[in-house]
């Protein structure tokens, strides 16, 4: 039986609720918002396929990867609707055109992970931000990565909805001056389970791993457009195979720059110091948005940190 005695042992995933043969786990929101199993224990049999298909209980051994390359698109248009380089959406046409479907297990792919923000915060943000108790009504479309406004690096967080039975754009800010991107990413709200990532540094186990490929513009000014470019790390065959089939531009790289471009590869999420005292105040506060505002302001450690990372890409371009 599934037992969560410490919240930085659960990703929140939901594998052991979707296997649950008897159907006796849900999920139950705690005081910050997050989900956790709960299990009916006078329902529970004992046949442990919980505690098996856990990621955080079984942990495969480390993989080495095969490439490290930046890919982009060459459909602008996809590339442009993408996050970064417009990758995901070839891999689920291609998977889609061979008769499967975009789950699984014949291919597996996984993203570098900034962390996962807590549902609870973003139901009382959208309620502030679009008004109303209606807000769900009125919205059509979300995107936390939109580059129409200000490309790829500067890219923006847009809420469209319906006024007036019109698709207008209800919220648009770029992710410097938005509050709820700005909480999250410097880590405000984010998972327990997040700073204590046990999928870092090879250990998904997926096919192909896709991210941002930051720095890309200091390392290779003549691969960089601000339209998007993809990191994608391939840890197997047929993910290279699967890779090499679709539609895309391909650049060699190599695990270093990716480690130092993206440190979320590596690195788990470090806890921002004031989210204890971020927690204990929302279910008090008049505005989130303030709220999140008053706590996000990056700290000395943060702002150095960032320093040493621009520096180090700069360090990977000189050494090239």
């Amino acid at each position: 039986m599934i037992k969560i005695t410490d919240k930085r042992d659960c990703c929140g995933c939901a594998a052991c609720v979707q296997c649950c043969p008897k159907r006796c786990i849900s999920l139950r929101e705690d005081e910050e918002g997050f989900l956790y199993p709960d299990v009916n224990i006078e329902e529970c049999i004992d046949c442990h396929l919980c505690e098996k298909v856990c990621p955080w209980i079984d942990r495969p051994d480390k993989q080495q990867p095969l490439e490290v390359l930046a890919v982009k698109n060459r459909n602008d248009e996809e590339r442009m609707a993408s996050s970064s380089g417009g990758v995901f959406i070839l891999l689920a046409k291609k998977v889609i055109e061979r008769g499967g479907v975009v789950f699984g297990a014949v291919f597996s792919v996984d993203c570098l992970c900034h962390g996962v923000p807590s549902p609870g915060i973003w139901r009382r943000y959208l309620h502030e931000a679009v008004g109303g108790a209606d807000y769900k009504d009125q919205i059509t479309g979300i995107e936390f990565r939109n580059k129409y406004l200000g490309g790829w690096k500067n890219f923006s967080f847009l809420i469209t909805g319906k006024t007036n039975d019109e698709n207008k754009v209800l919220y648009s800010e770029t992710h410097g001056k938005n509050a709820y991107m700005r909480g999250f990413l410097s880590n405000l709200y984010l998972r327990p389970s997040c700073y204590s990532c046990k999928s870092k540094n090879g250990a998904s186990h997926s096919d192909l791993t896709l991210a941002d490929f930051w720095g890309i513009d200091v390392i290779s000014p003549d691969v960089y457009d601000d339209k998007g470019v993809s990191l994608i790390i391939v840890s197997s065959e047929k993910g290279k195979s699967l890779l090499y089939s679709l539609d895309v531009d391909v650049y060699e790289s190599s695990l270093v720059v990716a480690k130092t471009m993206n440190g979320a590869f590596k690195e788990k999420t470090v806890s921002h110091p004031k989210r204890k005292k971020f927690f204990e105040q929302f279910d008090k506060c008049s505005s989130v948005i303030k709220l999140i505002e008053d706590n996000s302001k990056p700290t000395f450690k943060i702002r150095l940190r960032n320093k040493i990372n621009y520096l180090n890409q700069k360090m990977i371009k000189f050494k090239r």
